[in-house]
């Protein structure tokens, strides 16, 4: 159709177009009747509307068009907010982010990754791959997931740690979460030092093998007192495993009623700073007790609320028990010493009385009946003799030696110390044989064995009374003997038995009682040492212990010690004729009794006898002719001058006179030899009459002393 198109604003109101001709033909004026072709008409109608049409489309399209833009341009500005809001988050995240491209080079880092590495961003965006930061150690394993990530495989670990050098030449711990992105072959990489973190991860774990292997046992509670852990010495000490220990409360068994309230006082507080110690009676699993010291402190939180209650404990069990023990051992050392003073002066009036004794049974002779007297005295005064050798066994601190030894007497003399200190509802039988019973002991241990078991089975039966039985006998074991202890060896046996009929012992008690510190008399002050002492004497001499008990009814110790047979009476010393001598001695003793019985004893014996009532004047009689003597006696304890002194400034004076020491203490010369060179032998007081004439002979008669006349 001829003209031209007309533009449209969508903007201005709408006007129709129309064609030159048509404009013509609006403007005319009319004059006149107007003839109008049909056709011409027709046509004009079908312009109008084909225009019509096409401006309605145009003004829809241009409606779309509209639209359309309006769209965009809302696009536009929610991505730019959008971009704006994630390159925000990007930068404000919590952790170091950067983004890696497939090559390893970091494009983008925001501001906790520019001071996680430490070097500003604009020095190492898109110019260092993230390996460059990584040492040595780790590169080549991050290397490896970085290469299978794009090679899309699925097993790679996403998080995972490794170590970085930052700009200060720090090594860093660093934890990573890294996730793919497969349409732009990008890493987005989240990374969060944790160096510290690990540092205190093996501070802690290195507090906690310490508290582990602690050796004390360590208790730690929560708030409400709930057992959250306990340590391997716990488990140790207690009996109580960690599983049975953890989630316990107060009334567990494994705490002392002690422990209870204080951690009741100190659960209860809001806040605390106060410690507690002491010392603590425990049960363990097993129903045995232990003594602990205990410290008890709260775990305070930084404004001072309890967060947790630490209990430690130090098992003093044998620390206490040994205390006891020593306390034991000096009570009896002390003893022993008073034993020994008595003993020694006891002995000085018994040696007067022996001595006497003896010389008036020598000049009693066609006198049956003042013999039989002064021979019942001189049993009385052998007995006595006994028994205070006896006491100050007890009183020495040295082992004797084991030798082949009659035990008969020794236990007899035991059961006499016994018997006064054993309560008088307590019947004392003893049955020990006539025939001799030598084993291979020593005297001291003897006694302990007797008195050690005795003492157990009085204590049996100190409340109900009873009968404590003692026997000694000889017997023979075989091989089908089946009532003695399985290690026996068969052969010739002393057996002694101590038989009571107190309470008896239960199973599980008769299983401890050779162990040491093992004891049920707790409250009574009992050290647990007595029956271990008896187990460890008779495994020394190769005997063996058999124990029956029951309930109610008694017990009954039955020691089996290996018998010599070969010590005929052939072998025992006899007696032989009291030997005589002519030689000067020089006697020295501070109590006068014993200077004048010993002055006689001498005298009768043939001896020129010179006394001295201290060391110092034995030391001036000496210094005044050394050749006049041909032996000295002196006593081991004397004020001023002892005897060892005494025997030193003599041997100054003359080398080759023989020393005897006479003392009234428990003494062997061979053991002390090295301290008691300058003496030649030892008469133990009270001296006896027989024993004084042979010792001196032996002196006198050994080498390098010949007999010879007095010299007056």
């Amino acid at each position: 159709m001829p003209g031209r198109p007309c533009t449209v604003d969508s903007a201005r109101p709408r006007v129709k177009s129309c064609s030159p001709e048509m404009l013509k033909l609006r403007d005319r004026k009319p004059h006149g009747h107007l003839t109008i072709e049909p056709r011409r008409v027709h046509c004009c109608k079908e312009l109008e509307e084909t225009v019509s049409g096409r401006s309605a489309e145009l003004l829809a399209i241009n409606d779309r068009l509209a639209e359309e833009i309006n769209a965009r341009k809302k696009v536009e500005a929610a991505l730019l907010a959008s971009e704006e809001r994630y390159r925000r988050v990007f930068e404000n995240t919590g952790n170091a982010t950067i983004l890696i491209e497939s090559d390893m080079t970091i494009s983008m880092a925001n501001a906790r990754a520019e001071k996680l590495v430490g070097i500003p961003r604009e020095k190492f965006l898109g110019k260092t791959r993230c390996i460059d930061f990584v040492t040595p150690a780790h590169k080549e394993r991050l290397q490896q997931y970085h290469e299978r990530r794009r090679q899309g495989q699925q097993d790679v670990p996403g998080r995972f740690e490794f170590q970085m050098t930052d700009g200060n030449g720090r090594i860093l711990d660093i934890l990573a979460n890294v996730q793919w992105i497969p349409e732009s072959g990008q890493s987005v990489a989240s990374l969060m030092d944790i160096t510290r973190s690990n540092a205190l991860q093996r501070e802690r774990a290195q507090l906690a093998t310490v508290i582990d292997q602690s050796a004390e046992a360590v208790i730690i509670s929560g708030g409400l007192g709930q057992v959250e852990y306990v340590n391997q010495a716990f488990e140790r000490l207690s009996g109580f495993s960690r599983d049975e220990s953890i989630g316990q409360g107060m009334d567990a068994a494994f705490f002392s009623d002690e422990d209870r309230n204080i951690f009741r006082k100190m659960t209860s507080m809001m806040c605390g700073k106060d410690t507690w110690s002491g010392r603590v009676e425990n049960n363990r699993k097993d129903g045995t007790v232990y003594i602990a010291d205990t410290r008890i402190f709260p775990v305070c939180d930084e404004r001072g609320k309890i967060l947790n209650l630490v209990c430690v404990k130090t098992d003093v069990t044998d620390e206490i028990q040994l205390r006891k023990q020593l306390q034991h051992g000096q009570k009896m050392e002390a003893l022993g010493t008073l034993a020994g003073g008595i003993a020694h002066d006891f002995n000085n009036i018994l040696g007067g009385i022996l001595g006497y004794t003896e010389i008036s049974l020598l000049k009693s002779k066609g006198n049956p009946d003042l013999e039989r007297s002064l021979g019942r005295i001189m049993d009385g005064c052998q007995r006595a003799r006994e028994l205070v050798q006896n006491i100050l066994t007890f009183s020495r601190d040295k082992e004797e030696e084991m030798q082949p030894i009659e035990i008969q007497g020794i236990v007899k003399e035991a059961l006499k110390l016994l018997r006064a200190s054993i309560p008088s509802t307590v019947e004392f039988r003893q049955h020990i044989c006539a025939e001799a019973c030598m084993v291979n002991a020593s005297p001291t241990q003897i006694h302990q064995v007797v008195m050690n078991l005795c003492t157990n089975a009085s204590h049996a039966m100190e409340h109900g009374g009873g009968i404590l039985d003692v026997g000694l006998e000889n017997i023979a074991i075989t091989r089908h003997n089946k009532n003695v202890p399985p290690q026996t060896i068969p052969g010739p046996y002393a057996l002694l038995t101590v038989k009571d009929t107190g309470d008896g012992i239960d199973p599980g008690t008769r299983e401890r009682i050779f162990e040491p510190y093992f004891t049920t008399k707790e409250q009574t002050g009992g050290t647990g040492l007595g029956l271990s002492v008896v187990h460890g004497i008779v495994k020394a001499w190769g005997g063996s212990i058999r124990v029956t008990s029951k309930k109610g009814v008694g017990t009954l110790f039955q020691i089996y010690l290996p018998r010599i047979e070969n010590c005929t009476e052939a072998d025992r010393p006899v007696d032989i004729e009291r030997p005589t001598g002519r030689e000067c001695v020089l006697v020295a003793d501070d109590e006068l009794f014993i200077i004048e019985i010993m002055a006689d004893m001498l005298g009768s014996l043939g001896y020129a006898v010179q006394t001295a009532s201290s060391g110092l004047e034995a030391l001036q009689c000496f210094s005044q002719n050394p050749n006049r003597f041909d032996l000295v006696i002196a006593d081991l304890t004397m004020p001023k001058i002892t005897g060892k002194q005494l025997a030193r400034k003599i041997k100054q004076l003359r080398k080759d006179i023989p020393i005897v020491l006479a003392t009234g203490m428990a003494f062997d010369l061979q053991a002390e030899k090295d301290e008691y060179k300058e003496f030649a032998a030892v008469l133990k007081k009270p001296i006896l009459y027989n024993e004084l004439a042979k010792t001196l002979r032996q002196v006198l008669d050994g080498p390098g002393h010949e007999a010879r006349p007095p010299v007056h």
